[in-house]
């Protein structure tokens, strides 16, 4: 397991020790937080892969989309083109050979 920020933070903590009785060593509020936060952001910065995934899924439902909306926009031109190319020749082989 790769060591992260925060691993390291807690293993420097445990190396520390205790101080001695006079001392006060009690840590400001909010510290946890915000270790725990400043490591998060670091980490998700670091992960071009995580970054490249969510626009990966976007891009794909996107491109999904165009390509359902340009066939239902189509849809009758095509048919009619199809229906009238097709039936009007004596050989519909033919006919669908030329369209490819």
């Amino acid at each position: 397991m790769k060591p992260t920020a925060l691993n390291k933070l807690v293993n420097r903590a445990r190396e520390a020790g205790t101080e001695p009785d006079g001392l006060d060593t009690a840590v400001p509020l909010g510290f946890a937080t915000r270790v725990v936060a400043l490591a998060r952001q670091k980490a998700e910065e670091a992960s071009w892969g995580i970054l490249f995934e969510r626009r990966a899924w976007r891009a794909l439902g996107l491109a999904g989309a165009i390509a359902a909306m340009s066939v239902v926009f189509n849809l009758e031109s095509i048919s009619d083109s199809i229906e009238r190319d097709v039936l009007d020749a004596d050989d519909p082989v033919t006919a669908l050979l030329d369209l490819s």
